[in-house]
C-alpha cells in the first residue's frame, strides 16, 4: 500500500519549516506525556470509584483524546517528512498491535466472569457489549441504548470501551484526513483545514446543546458518544505537532505553560459543575490544559510532577489500567449492590493497578515487540484473529443466553415488562394530538390531564384501568416533562428543548380553549414532595391561575431502589430483596408531611397515598413487590403494569368516594 501511495505522498507539503525552535520525531520518547496519561487515568479511575473531589474525573478521557490526536498526527507528519510517503498498512498494523491484544484479553476475562458470576439478563448485556467492543462500535451501541429507561451505567461491564470505539474510528479516518488536507490545502492552508474541522466539531456540540435536535436520537448522548463530536479534541492535540515547533525555549515560559495546563485539568476534575452537557465547550478546559502540558516538554521543576518514576510508571500501564478497572468496579457493584467503602475502593484500586501491570508486562509489551514469542510478526494476525474468534464465540454465547447462570427473570421478560408499561398510553390521547378525534374525545363531560415526570405513565395506567372504558371521561397525557426544560413567564409556559415535541406540547397548555376545559389534573411524579419536583408543582400553580376550577390529584410515592429490582431478585433468588432496607433509597411513609415544595402548600389536592395502599402495615416488610408473578418494577422505581392495575383497584376501594366527589364517575358503573 505504501508503494502505490508514494506518488501521491511525495506531493505532501509537510516539510519542516526553516529554523524550528523545537523539533521532535515520532520515535522520540517524552516522559511527561506518560505522566499526563497517569493524571488522566487516575482521574477517571477515582471518579468511577466515587472518591469525593473527583466529580469531573471523567474528563480524563478527553485528555487521552488530546494525547492521541498529538501522537498520531506526529507519527503521520514525521513519517512523511522523513520518507516522503506514508504507509497506511504499517500504520494500521501498529495500531492493531497497540490496542487489540490487551482489549481481547479484557473482553475474554470480562465475558467469562459475567457468565460465571452474573445472572442471565446482566450476562447477556455483557455479551452484546463484548461483540460491539470487538467491532469498535461500542460507542454507537451505548448511544443507541441511551435514554431515560436504559440500564444503569454501573451495570454495564464494558461501558468504558465507548472511548476505544471513538479512538479506533478516529485512527481509521485521521491519516486520510491529514494527508488529504495537505494535498488539497498545501502549505499553511493545512492549518486552516485542521482549524475548520475542529471548529465544525465544536460548533456541532454547541448547536446540540442549544437546539437539542429532535431528529437526532438522544442528542446529548450522541454528543458524548459519537466520534464527530470529539474531533475538536483530537484536533487540539494535532495542533501541538506544529505549535511545539514554535514554543519558546524559555524555561520560565515552559514552566508557566505546564503549571497552567495542569491547573486547567485539575479545575475540571475537582470543580466541574454537576450534570453539564459534555463535552461541548466545557471540555475546552482539560483539552487546552493537556495541550499546554504537551508543549511544555522542557519544563523541569513543574515537569517533575509528571516525569518522576511513579507517574511515568502509571502512564506506561495507563491503557491496561483503563481497560481492567471498570469491569472490576461493575462486578463488585453487581455482586454486592453496594457503593464501595473506602477499604473496598482501595482494594479495587490496588487490584486494578496489579492486573494492569501484568497486562502491560505480558501482553502489551510482547505485542508491540515484533520479535516476541507471543506475537511474532508473521503470526501476529492469526493470533489476534484467533483471539477475536474466541471473544466473539464467548460473547455471542452470553448474548444469546447459551452461556451464563440461570435466572428467575430472563432478559426477554424484563424487556417485555418494560414495554408493557406503555401498552395503555400508546393508545391514549397525547396533549399535542387533541385536535384528532380518533383518540381524543374533547367533547366528553370530564376532561382529565395526567401530568408529571417519567412516572406519568404509571398514573395514567391506574386511571385507564378504572376509567379507560368510561364514555364520559377523556384521559389526556402530557408525555412527561423530563428534559423539556419548562419555563414560566407572563406570556405563559414554554419549552426550550427542541426534542420529543416539547415546545408543541407546552404550547397546548397556553391555549385558552384547552385549560378552560380541563376539570382534573393528576400529578404522576416520583417522590412528588421532594425538592426536585418543584418544576411540576410550579406548572400546577400556574394552571390554577389560568383555571381556578381545576381540581388536582397527586399520586405516589412508592419505593425507590439502589439497583434494578430484577437484578436484585436474580442475584438473591427472591423478589423480597426489593424491599430490604439496605436496597431501598426512598420509602416515604409520611407523604405531604415531608413536603419540600412551597408551591404544594398553596394548592388543594386529593392525595392518593400509594405507600398506604401497598404497604398496609406501614412497614417495608409489608410492602408489595410482586403482582401477578411480576416484580413491582422492572427498573429501580417505575411501576410495572400489573402494579399500576393493583393500585387502581385499591384506589377504588380506599378513595372511591373522594374520586366521585371531585367528578370521577363511580367505578364499575
Amino acid at each position: 500500500m505504501g508503494y502505490w501511495f508514494r506518488p501521491f505522498a511525495e506531493r505532501l507539503p509537510l516539510k519542516a519549516s526553516a529554523g524550528p525552535a523545537y523539533r521532535i520525531s515520532s520515535q522520540q520518547y517524552e516522559p511527561h506525556v506518560d505522566g499526563l496519561r497517569a493524571v488522566a487515568v487516575l482521574a477517571v479511575l477515582l471518579f468511577h470509584l466515587g472518591v469525593p473531589g473527583f466529580q469531573g474525573g471523567y474528563s480524563g478521557v478527553d485528555v487521552f483524546f488530546v494525547i492521541s490526536g498529538y501522537l498520531i498526527t506526529r507519527k503521520i507528519v514525521s513519517e512523511v517528512e522523513a520518507t516522503g510517503r506514508f504507509r497506511f498498512g504499517h500504520f494500521y498494523m501498529a495500531r492493531l498491535r497497540r490496542i487489540f491484544p490487551a482489549l481481547l484479553a479484557t473482553l475474554v476475562l470480562t465475558v467469562l466472569a459475567a457468565g460465571l458470576l452474573l445472572p442471565g439478563p446482566a450476562a447477556q448485556r455483557v455479551g452484546n457489549e463484548g461483540v460491539a467492543a470487538l467491532l469498535s462500535v461500542s460507542n454507537i451501541l451505548f448511544w443507541l441504548q441511551s435514554g431515560y429507561f436504559d440500564a444503569a451505567s454501573d451495570s454495564k461491564a464494558l461501558l468504558h470501551t465507548w472511548s476505544l470505539g471513538v479512538e479506533e474510528q478516529f485512527y481509521f479516518v485521521w491519516p486520510a484526513v491529514i494527508l488529504g488536507l495537505a494535498v488539497l490545502r498545501p502549505g499553511r492552508a493545512l492549518w486552516a483545514g485542521l482549524v475548520a474541522l475542529g471548529a465544525a466539531s465544536l460548533s456541532a456540540n454547541i448547536l446540540v446543546v442549544w437546539f437539542r435536535p429532535g431528529w437526532l436520537h438522544e442528542p446529548i448522548s450522541a454528543m458524548f458518544f459519537l466520534m464527530p463530536f470529539r474531533v475538536y479534541e483530537f484536533a487540539i492535540g494535532a495542533a501541538g505537532v506544529w505549535l511545539v515547533r514554535e514554543m519558546p525555549l524559555s524555561r520560565t515560559v515552559q514552566e508557566a505553560a505546564m503549571l497552567f495546563g495542569l491547573v486547567l485539568i485539575a479545575w475540571t476534575v475537582v470543580l466541574l459543575p454537576a450534570e453539564v452537557p459534555w463535552p461541548s465547550w466545557w471540555a475546552l478546559g482539560p483539552c487546552v490544559g493537556a495541550l499546554l502540558v504537551i508543549l511544555a516538554a522542557r519544563a523541569t521543576f513543574v515537569g517533575s510532577m509528571l516525569t518522576n518514576p511513579v507517574a511515568v510508571g502509571i502512564g506506561l500501564i495507563s491503557y491496561s489500567l483503563y481497560l481492567v478497572h471498570w469491569p472490576i468496579i461493575v462486578f463488585y457493584r453487581n455482586l454486592t449492590f453496594r457503593e464501595p467503602s473506602p477499604a473496598a475502593a482501595a482494594a479495587m484500586l490496588a487490584a486494578s493497578i496489579g492486573l494492569a501491570f501484568l497486562f502491560y508486562r505480558f501482553i502489551e509489551q510482547p505485542a508491540r515487540r515484533k520479535t516476541s514469542w507471543l506475537f511474532p510478526t508473521r503470526r501476529f494476525a492469526p493470533v489476534v484473529a484467533a483471539g477475536a474468534v474466541i471473544t466473539v464465540a464467548l460473547a455471542s454465547a452470553l448474548a444469546t443466553g447459551f452461556l451464563g447462570r440461570d435466572a428467575g427473570l430472563t432478559a426477554e421478560q424484563i424487556q417485555g415488562g418494560k414495554s408493557a408499561r406503555f401498552d395503555l398510553i400508546r393508545k391514549g390521547c397525547r396533549i399535542d394530538k387533541i385536535d384528532s378525534s380518533e383518540r381524543c374525545h374533547m367533547d366528553r363531560p370530564l376532561q382529565v390531564l395526567v401530568f408529571g415526570n417519567s412516572h406519568e405513565p404509571d398514573a395514567y395506567n391506574s386511571l385507564a384501568t378504572l376509567y379507560g372504558d368510561a364514555d364520559d371521561v377523556n384521559l389526556i397525557y402530557f408525555s412527561t416533562i423530563n428534559r423539556c426544560d419548562l419555563t414560566l413567564d407572563e406570556a405563559g409556559i414554554h419549552s426550550s428543548a427542541n426534542h420529543a415535541e416539547c415546545p408543541a406540547r407546552a404550547a397546548v397548555l397556553n391555549r385558552p380553549d384547552f385549560l378552560e376545559n380541563i376539570d382534573i389534573v393528576v400529578l404522576g411524579q416520583n417522590d412528588p414532595f421532594g425538592a426536585y419536583a418543584r418544576e411540576a408543582w410550579a406548572v400546577l400553580k400556574w394552571m390554577q391561575t389560568r383555571n381556578p376550577n381545576i381540581t388536582f390529584v397527586v399520586m405516589g410515592p412508592y419505593l425507590n431502589l439502589s439497583a434494578d429490582c430484577p437484578d436484585l431478585a436474580n442475584r438473591f433468588g427472591t423478589l423480597d430483596v426489593c424491599k430490604a432496607k439496605e436496597n431501598v433509597t426512598v420509602a416515604d411513609f409520611d407523604g405531604p408531611k415531608t413536603n419540600q415544595v412551597p408551591e404544594a402548600d398553596t394548592l388543594d389536592f386529593l392525595f392518593i397515598d400509594e405507600m398506604a395502599l401497598l404497604c398496609p402495615e406501614g412497614t417495608l416488610k409489608s410492602c408489595i413487590v410482586e403482582t401477578d408473578g411480576e416484580p413491582f418494577s422492572y427498573d429501580m422505581h417505575h411501576r410495572s403494569l400489573p402494579l399500576s392495575r393493583l393500585i387502581a383497584r385499591r384506589m377504588a376501594e380506599s378513595y372511591g368516594a373522594d374520586l366521585e366527589k371531585i367528578g370521577f364517575p363511580p367505578v364499575g358503573r
